[in-house]
């Protein structure tokens, strides 16, 4: 995944998926972790941006399908400011939607960059304010394999 990849420390073992999206006319690999701790999901995703691909574009029309898969709207999603890293600025998004199930969730969206991978962080469902904290805190850009 290039130079840099996204760790992330999940409070349980991760289901791993990966599927094919389209960005901007191309197709890319999409690879997804996630697992379950009573009702809250955690997943981190990551995205190879093709060649020609505009990352800031991309990142955008990620957002919005989120939102969709929330079936909730850019109207409805507030920023989600986070303090400032070392080499890792953070802002999200929160929202409130709708699980697969049909059951409400607040969802809390970190997308990072590093070079031309893109990444999602995101919870759905509510934790306490340590473990969100403990959870965002874990991400960590390291050298790639």
């Amino acid at each position: 995944m290039g130079d840099a990849a996204l760790l992330a420390l999940l409070p349980c073992k991760p289901e791993k998926a990966e599927r094919q999206v389209p960005v901007q006319g191309q197709q890319a690999t999409l690879h997804m972790a996630s697992c379950d701790v009573g009702d809250a999901t955690f997943a981190v995703a990551s995205l190879r941006l093709p060649d020609g691909v505009d990352a800031v574009a991309a990142a955008q029309a990620w957002k919005l399908a989120s939102l969709t898969g929330l079936k909730s709207t850019p109207e409805q999603a507030r920023d989600w400011p986070l303090p400032a890293r070392a080499g890792m600025p953070l802002a999200g998004w929160q929202a409130s939607g709708v699980r697969h199930t049909g059951q409400p969730v607040q969802a809390r969206v970190l997308p990072l960059a590093r070079g031309r991978e893109l990444y999602q962080a995101a919870l759905y469902g509510d934790v306490p304010a340590d473990v969100l904290t403990t959870w965002v805190d874990g991400l960590r850009f390291v050298a790639a394999p």
